[in-house]
């Protein structure tokens, strides 16, 4: 069983686990100069190469793959939202209309009327959630 230094003199080890990440042996170096480890996902058995840096901060969960079959990538966690239909109150607010997709967001927008008149276009979430947040 190899002992390995890093940079910041804390010991990475074959046989270190972390995460869903298993530590087989010292890899090489990349082009970066990073030190590399092969490590073997204790998910799916799958390996991969994790910079110390990675292993040391804990920053790296599984292999990739296990995490791109679940969708755990930014943006895919949220649950979809069904259309809300006009007519629904909350708070001082009434929908009024469905108006389209944010195109930097991609969330819904609706046409919202206050209690005092004025007008707005409200995310989705932003109704469910029952927040004021104009858009």
């Amino acid at each position: 069983m190899g002992v390995y230094k890093d940079l910041r003199k804390k010991l990475i080890y074959e046989g270190l686990i972390f995460n869903d990440l298993k530590v087989i042996s010292f890899w090489g170096v990349d082009r970066h100069r990073n030190k590399m480890y092969k490590c073997q996902c204790l998910k799916c058995g799958r390996f991969t190469y994790v910079r110390s840096k990675a292993i040391i901060s804990k920053n790296i969960h599984s292999c990739g793959h296990c995490a791109n079959s679940k969708k755990r990538r930014k943006g895919q966690t949220r649950k979809p939202i069904k259309r809300i239909e006009s007519g629904y109150k909350f708070n001082e607010f009434k929908v009024i209309k469905y108006i389209g997709r944010d195109s930097k967001d991609k969330e819904d927008l609706y046409l919202v009327v206050c209690s005092c008149g004025n007008m707005l276009n409200m995310r989705a979430r932003a109704i469910i959630n029952k927040k004021i947040n104009n858009v």
